[in-house]
C-alpha cells in the first residue's frame, strides 16, 4: 500500500468526486451519471465505498489508509493496487479527479 502511494506519481495530490457526477442511491445500491459521459454507472461495493470516502477530498494514501483499516486481513499492497486501478478507472470515466501533487495535510502527519 504505501509504496504504491509513495512509487506512482500519477497518483499524487487529493482526489475528489466530480462535481459533473450525479449520484444516485437505490436500496444500498449506488448509480453515478456522468453527462459529459452520457453514461450511467452502477458502482460495485469496493466502489461504493471509494464514492462515500471522497465526500471530502482525500490523498492516496489517506485512503489506502482507510481500507487497510477496515480490512486487516487483506495484503495492503493488494488494496493499494485495486485502488490505483479503481481510482483510474473512475477518473478515465469522468466520476473522480485529482490535483496534484499538494503539499501533505497537516492532520495526516
Amino acid at each position: 500500500m504505501t509504496a504504491n502511494a509513495q512509487e506512482n506519481p500519477e497518483l499524487d495530490g487529493y482526489w475528489k468526486r466530480s462535481d459533473a457526477a450525479v449520484a444516485r442511491a437505490v436500496g444500498g445500491d449506488i448509480f453515478l451519471a456522468a453527462p459529459s459521459e452520457g453514461s450511467i454507472h452502477a458502482l460495485n461495493p469496493m466502489a461504493s465505498a471509494v464514492w462515500r470516502v471522497l465526500e471530502m477530498p482525500r490523498t492516496f494514501r489517506e485512503i489506502c489508509t482507510l481500507f487497510a483499516s477496515a480490512f486487516p486481513d487483506e495484503d495492503p499492497r493488494q488494496i493499494g493496487s485495486d485502488l490505483s486501478e479503481l481510482l483510474k478507472t473512475l477518473e478515465k470515466n469522468g466520476l473522480v479527479g485529482h490535483v496534484g501533487p499538494v503539499t501533505p495535510h497537516p492532520d495526516s502527519e
